[in-house]
């Protein structure tokens, strides 16, 4: 009887009507702006766990030569994440949703803080993986535009998003598959930089070991403190 009560209720009756819609247009090709949001908002309350493999190209203004960055990435909701740079320099970013640690093998070193005090002291812009208020924080902070690229074998839509407080300051591109909505690839471009980050071999809710999101520094390390 249960069940049947909470089938009854609007809001059930409308979230399965705007997910049935929303997958129903996709299949046919024909998703707006608001669909695609929508079915990236359905997967990313779907998403416990998500991990990918990643390599960023670093292009900075006036310099011919390009950086690399490759490795690994762990998220865990709330907020656990994992994220190993293994080229051009080994690096790990750690949080077990309280505390922040970055810790660099060679020099020694690792930085330690709360979280909370780190995300608020990142430079980049929140929501670059669509995993906690995705969403909620792109529609809020940017100008929202897409353009749709291919439809064989998998759509792919472009999300175009501009700061609203200063457009000028940077641009935003996620590129998203309609295979699980989820971004393939990012593109962030400023006048100082442009930053083409591509992930591959995405797994969505498999497992992940707890421990990855803990950090014991090995015994001769420097401790920085973030905060």
């Amino acid at each position: 009887m249960k069940k049947l009560r909470a089938l009854r209720s609007p809001y059930v009756l409308g979230a399965f009507g705007l997910t049935f819609l929303s997958l129903i247009s996709s299949a046919f090709g024909n998703i707006d702006l608001s669909g695609v949001l929508e079915n990236i908002y359905i997967q990313e309350n779907r998403t416990d766990t998500l991990q990918f493999n990643f390599k960023q190209d670093i292009q900075f203004s006036g310099l011919e030569s390009q950086s690399t960055v490759q490795g690994q990435a762990f998220f865990q909701r709330p907020k656990k994440l994992r994220i190993v740079k293994k080229i051009p320099i080994e690096q790990t970013t750690i949080s077990d949703g309280k505390k922040m640690w970055i810790y660099t093998p060679s020099y020694k070193q690792v930085w330690e803080g709360k979280w909370e005090g780190w995300l608020k002291g990142v430079s980049l812009p929140k929501g670059l993986v669509p995993f906690g208020n995705f969403v909620e924080d792109l529609k809020n902070n940017f100008d929202l535009t897409l353009d749709k690229t291919t439809s064989t074998p998998v759509s792919l839509y472009i999300l175009k998003a501009v700061p609203k407080e200063n457009p000028a300051e940077f641009t935003l591109d996620f590129l998203i598959s309609a295979e699980n909505w989820m971004p393939i690839q990012t593109t962030y471009h400023s006048e100082t930089a442009t930053v083409v980050t591509t992930m591959t071999d995405m797994v969505i809710n498999g497992p992940v070991d707890a421990k990855i999101f803990t950090f014991k520094s090995p015994k001769g390390t420097e401790v920085l403190k973030i905060n």
